[in-house]
């Protein structure tokens, strides 16, 4: 079989990356159910630099290489990342891949990044309520992390536009054993050990 390229760029080395194959194995397994239409869309919640992000990235790669794409029921992974600032409302064409999953019966994974900046203070709209309906669909359900945690909490968990419409993973920092397993790993992929000085 012939190496497929990654989608999306991961910044952690592989001989470095450690703890988090649960996850990924939990978001890969929940994006492949949508062809059974047995998914939901999920929050993905932690704190900040506990690796959502990068959980994400290896989700939507593992399914670009471990699918046949010839197949019509692969799952398509969309992996997007909210930028810090919004021009207007026509950058939300949020439905276009529910839409799309529909009118082709085929199945979409959104795979969405940074959803805290949700509020424009320079707009007068808020982007929460564009995925209402979008987030819905079985066929296409959507995987939302970010780092504001009370606003992912508030806005798609406990109240607000999206209430009802996401279940949730929790993502907790390193255990002790897991955070020395990390440790001696980018020591060995650095060639240096640990607790030796340059």
């Amino acid at each position: 079989m012939r190496h497929v390229r990654d989608a999306v760029e991961t910044m952690v080395p592989d001989e470095v990356y450690t703890d988090r194959a649960e996850r990924i194995d939990c978001f890969f397994e929940t994006a492949l159910n949508a062809i059974e239409r047995r998914s939901m869309s999920t929050v993905l919640l932690g704190h900040r630099r506990m690796g959502k992000t990068e959980i994400f990235k290896r989700v939507v790669n593992r399914l670009v290489s471990e699918q046949d794409h010839a197949d019509p029921k692969a799952v398509v992974p969309v992996f997007f990342e909210f930028p810090d600032e919004v021009v207007d409302r026509r950058d939300f064409a949020v439905n276009l891949p529910r839409d799309i999953a529909f009118t082709d019966d085929s199945t979409i994974a959104v795979f969405l990044d940074e959803f805290q900046n949700n509020r424009l203070p320079h707009r007068d709209f808020s982007i929460t309520g564009f995925f209402q309906q979008a987030v819905e669909s079985p066929r296409c359900p959507h995987f939302v992390t970010g780092s504001a945690m009370s606003i992912l909490s508030d806005e798609l968990i406990g109240k607000g536009a999206l209430y009802g419409r996401f279940d949730y993973e929790r993502i907790d920092p390193l255990t002790d054993y897991w955070g020395a397993e990390l440790a001696l790993r980018c020591a060995r992929y650095s060639t240096r050990s640990v607790g030796t000085r340059r």
